[in-house]
């Protein structure tokens, strides 16, 4: 216990000391962003609005990859990486109800002084803020500076999570780990992944009400249609990553959620009415893929720089996926949009393949270091505190990939 209390002492010097005061300042000027986009009267004025919205959106994810691996044991990652994901479903839940309040109740209002999308934007963005501003007073950077741990209860975290072979955090910036994060395959890996599945992304979001209606249903109808998308993916993320952590088998229970959004993606590209909507449901399975790779981000990139530079070129590929997203749905392809469905069924079975080879190379890498082990038997040595000497994975033996 002495040795950790000292790299305690050690790490605390150098810990993500604003990295929560960061994150929730970007959520809070997100939401107020969002609830300025009311004042826009003109296609710049939005496009100005929106582009540095997603600047602050960039720096959230990211973020929140570090918090979780600062927090929790490898093995408990994937369940709560999975939890806060799944807030993604619930904010489908929610927004499409409130979208169709407000178009039962304001849209259909001559007098009324707001468009309906305002009065949305308005709510939204303004319920945002309010959550960042609480969890900016709420939300500790680590468990080093936690108020609500003492001294010893930081200890014994500290020594909770020495399994984990990442330590608990740096922020000192280190070039030889970007450069590894560049050279490992495991990172443009996930990047494929992040990509590629946010291409379809536009049926969840821009283009869901769209694509409901596309399938013989009214623009009023589809506003009730489409949250329940948000909670099959609230099931299937909690679910999943509940039996992911119960069995240590992460991946396999990925690529299986993944398989009936496949399905989903050829009835939707196949049928049309009650099919196609079923189909069209069985896609919000794909973010279990998401969760997993941002708890793979979490769990299986060590060393501070080189997580932080992993997650940012996620971040990236999540951006350029969704900039290339609403190009596949082309105007004269409607009201069907059969080759942006058919492109779906083939990008969600090429992110199932790549999610195989990501558990591929992690078995075979985790093999070649147990046979190294044992081949050195007791000519081994493994350096004492090891675990917060802040590693990458590449450079501490010791660590083993989850799969």
């Amino acid at each position: 216990m002495a040795d950790t209390t000292e790299s305690e002492k050690q790490t605390t010097s150098s810990s993500y000391r604003h990295l929560h005061h960061a994150s929730n300042l970007h959520v809070i000027i997100w939401g107020g962003l969002l609830a300025v986009l009311v004042a826009c009267k003109n296609y710049a004025g939005l496009l100005a609005v929106r582009f540095f919205q997603g600047v602050t959106e960039a720096a959230i994810v990211p973020a929140w990859v570090v918090f979780t691996s600062q927090w929790y044991r490898k093995e408990d990652q994937a369940f709560r990486v999975g939890i806060w994901f799944s807030m993604c479903g619930f904010a489908q839940m929610f927004g499409g109800y409130v979208a169709y309040g407000v178009a039962i109740h304001v849209g259909k209002d001559p007098h009324a002084k707001l468009h309906g999308w305002q009065i949305i934007f308005l709510i939204l963005g303004l319920f945002t803020v309010v959550i960042g501003i609480i969890f900016y007073f709420v939300l500790p950077d680590s468990p080093l500076t936690a108020r609500f741990l003492t001294r010893d209860e930081k200890a014994l975290d500290a020594e909770h999570l020495r399994g984990n072979e990442q330590g608990i955090g740096t922020k000192v910036f280190k070039k030889e780990q970007v450069w590894e994060a560049l050279r490992d395959p495991n990172t443009w890996l996930y990047a494929f992944w992040v990509f590629a599945a946010n291409i379809p992304n536009s049926i969840a979001t821009s283009f869901g009400n769209i694509l409901v209606t596309g399938m013989g249903y009214s623009a009023t109808e589809s506003l009730l249609l489409v949250p329940p998308l948000g909670a099959y993916e609230v099931v299937v993320l909690l679910g999943l990553t509940w039996l992911a952590t119960k069995t240590n088998q992460r991946l396999w229970w990925c690529i299986l959620g993944h398989i009936p959004s496949i399905v989903g993606a050829i009835l939707m590209a196949t049928t049309e009415k009650a099919p196609a909507l079923v189909g069209y449901y069985l896609s919000g399975g794909i973010p279990i893929g998401w969760t997993t790779i941002l708890g793979l981000t979490s769990t299986n990139v060590a060393g501070s720089t080189k997580k932080v530079t992993v997650a940012c070129i996620q971040t990236i590929a999540y951006t350029v996926g969704n900039i290339t997203s609403p190009h596949t749905f082309q105007a004269k392809d409607a009201p069907r949009y059969l080759p942006a469905k058919i492109s779906i069924c083939i990008i969600y079975f090429l992110i199932t393949v790549d999610l195989y080879v990501i558990r591929w190379l992690a078995v075979r890498e985790n093999r070649r270091r147990d046979r190294e082990r044992e081949e050195k038997g007791e000519g081994y040595v493994v350096e004492k505190n090891h675990e917060f000497l802040d590693l990458t994975d590449r450079e501490n033996l010791e660590f083993r990939y989850s799969v």
